[in-house]
């Protein structure tokens, strides 16, 4: 083919290369707040999202008081919250945070599997809840797809969608 335009060369590269499955351009950082109760936890989760280019870890809490603070002065695009959390649960700050008309976007990651925990996250105006025994190969899609105005859940958690109607 050499190194000139050649017409067929961009569908060769089509056949050849893999296809890209839920990509979406981003045009700049993503700015992401995490609060967990477990500090080993953040460490781990600020490890993984280390090598993306487009999110920004600007703060980490461990309890919920201190993540609404930081989210106030931080105003990050989308913030990651545990469920349970001291001093105030994540439902409860995002409960406080949709009084406060946060204009950023909340990812839940929890441990938690169950309806009621799900159903009561998306009431809240949830756009996002990751199981955290697959946050490793969820979190990167479910950040990217929020912060595109979509929504995105582990895909265990769909059915209770089906249950709400």
């Amino acid at each position: 083919m050499g190194t000139g335009t050649h017409r067929n060369g961009y569908r060769y590269l089509l056949r050849i290369l893999p296809p890209v499955v839920n990509y979406t351009i981003v045009k700049e950082e993503i700015k992401i707040l995490i609060a967990d109760n477990d500090p080993l936890f953040i460490k781990g989760f600020k490890l993984l999202l280390k090598f993306e280019d487009s999110i920004e870890i600007v703060g980490s809490a461990c309890d919920g008081t201190e993540a609404m603070i930081l989210i106030k002065d931080k105003k990050p695009d989308i913030a990651v919250l545990d469920i349970e959390m001291p001093n105030k649960d994540g439902l409860s700050l995002l409960r406080d945070l949709n009084e406060d008309s946060f204009s950023g976007r909340v990812i839940f990651l929890s441990v938690h599997s169950d309806s009621q925990s799900f159903n009561k996250a998306i009431s809240l105006k949830a756009c996002g809840y990751v199981l955290k025994e697959n946050y490793e190969s969820e979190i990167v899609e479910a950040i990217l797809n929020v912060s595109a105005g979509k929504t995105y859940y582990s895909p265990q958690l769909k059915g209770f969608l089906r249950n709400q109607n």
